[in-house]
């Protein structure tokens, strides 16, 4: 190896090792924020103890989802930098029982109607100077459960969310579990992101009711896709197919992706927005129970 290469590989690590442990500061500050805008963080569990809490809280009255239909919004939402964003999020966010947002910021001014629903679960990530991004995941009903998971990026060393949360549903003793994932975005290998992946299967592990897998999993290339693909058939998963498919791409690669259980689409649209690198996937399902074990509401 050449001086040159030399000198830029150690400036390179010093680098690297400088940011990792700026930003562990950070993931730190994120861990210990308290809300969101008014909106309460998911607790910080291990995937094991995420998976202990999942189907084991008794049914709280009125913890329902409207049905027989479900109505969801999944965008990233890239930090509410472009123009237009707000009227863009009121518009898609309109009569949805669940809304999950990627890229969530600390600075957007969330419209009205997202405000005043009545219940959030917020998984932090990124933090810069006062400001803080991460997932967060609207709901017109309250969780029986919520928790969130934390990786963090191999290069730049900054954090990145899932949020879990778990509700009741209608007409049923069944329950449907949330994932709302930020996948990690840089790295030389697949090993981090797999072990992101791994822990989302982990937490989901012995759980038999309805399953919602949603977010930005950054599958730019195929091994990555390879990854993601092997823990939802791990998970006994089908992905939601788009049939106007204006999902982001890099390399030819969808980034982002819905995965189901015991749910059927009634209908799954991606609409085409300049208010974001993203673009909004709006999807409606009905329950399909012959394909679910039916919890005991006595848990």
């Amino acid at each position: 190896m050449s001086t040159r290469k030399s000198v830029a590989v150690i400036l390179g690590v010093g680098l690297l090792l400088s940011c990792a442990g700026t930003q562990l500061g950070l993931l730190e500050t994120a861990n210990n924020f308290d809300e969101f805008q008014g909106i309460p963080l998911a607790p910080l569990k291990t995937a094991a103890a995420c998976r202990a809490s999942l189907g084991t809280d008794k049914f709280a009255e009125g913890t329902e989802l409207v049905g027989p239909g479900i109505r969801i919004l999944n965008w990233n939402i890239k930090k509410g930098e472009e123009p237009n964003w707000q009227e863009d999020l009121q518009r898609f966010s309109q009569d949805k029982n669940l809304v999950l947002l990627q890229e969530a910021a600390l600075s957007m001014q969330l419209p009205d109607q997202l405000q005043q629903v009545p219940f959030a679960a917020f998984s932090p990530g990124y933090v810069k100077g006062d400001d803080i991004t991460g997932v967060v995941t609207f709901s017109d009903v309250e969780p029986v459960s919520r928790c969130r998971l934390s990786a963090v990026e191999p290069w730049l060393g900054t954090p990145k969310s899932t949020n879990i949360t778990e509700y009741a549903l209608s007409d049923s003793d069944n329950r449907l579990v949330v994932v709302n994932m930020h996948a990690l975005n840089f790295s030389f290998g697949l090993l981090s992101y797999r072990m992101q992946l791994d822990a989302v299967s982990e937490a989901l592990e012995g759980f038999h009711g309805a399953v919602l897998l949603s977010g930005d999993f950054n599958t730019w290339r195929r091994g990555r896709q390879n990854v993601l693909s092997d823990i939802v058939e791990r998970l006994g998963l089908r992905p939601v197919v788009f049939e106007n498919d204006y999902r982001e791409r890099v390399f030819g690669r969808p980034l982002d992706h819905m995965y189901v259980r015991g749910l059927d689409v009634v209908e799954a649209q991606v609409f085409e927005v300049s208010s974001s690198d993203h673009n909004p996937m709006v999807v409606s399902f009905k329950l399909n129970a012959e394909h679910i074990v039916t919890v005991d509401p006595e848990l």
